[in-house]
């Protein structure tokens, strides 16, 4: 073999395999970056995530949405049958986490992205605005909109008189 020929497999192939090794890497040991159901995510997956954000008593984790390439502290946002959580890890390595029950949330607004590149964003409003914040959904299989009347559904539930 030449030696024209071996720079160019070493040059040409060799990066090539390496990104479709570090794209597989990313899927099987990152967060997906797509909104996933809880049931779809994986065990490490889950795993990774109740080390940060633990279950409540009776709680079910219903979904989740991650734009974290290799981990799952990076950032997550996750719906729960009693709540939604933000969390992320912040410049100075912080693990920063904001969660609200249905009760506790008066409105969403929902800004709904159109593609891989724009999310939806939902902010979670309370009574006192300090309170809010934002959380982030991928919009494939329109999980974004999903998510959305699904919250807006909880918080009419509990809103509800008695």
């Amino acid at each position: 073999m030449s030696p024209l020929v071996k720079i160019t497999i070493i040059f040409g192939v060799a990066p090539l395999v390496l990104l479709i090794l570090f794209g597989l890497s990313i899927q099987l040991i990152g967060p997906l970056a797509e909104t996933t159901k809880w049931s779809e995510l994986g065990s490490s997956g889950q795993e990774a995530v109740y080390a940060i954000v633990p279950k409540l008593e009776g709680e079910r984790f219903l979904y989740y949405y991650s734009v974290g390439l290799y981990d799952y502290e990076a950032d997550g946002n996750i719906i729960t049958s009693h709540r939604v959580i933000s969390y992320h890890t912040d410049e100075a390595g912080e693990m920063i986490v904001a969660a609200s029950t249905y009760d506790e949330i008066t409105d969403i607004s929902a800004t709904f992205g159109d593609g891989f590149l724009n999310d939806t964003e939902i902010w979670i409003h309370h009574e006192d605005p300090d309170y809010d914040f934002l959380l982030y959904f991928s919009e494939e299989n329109r999980f974004g909109q999903k998510i959305a009347d699904f919250i807006t559904s909880k918080i009419s539930q509990h809103n509800e008189p008695n």
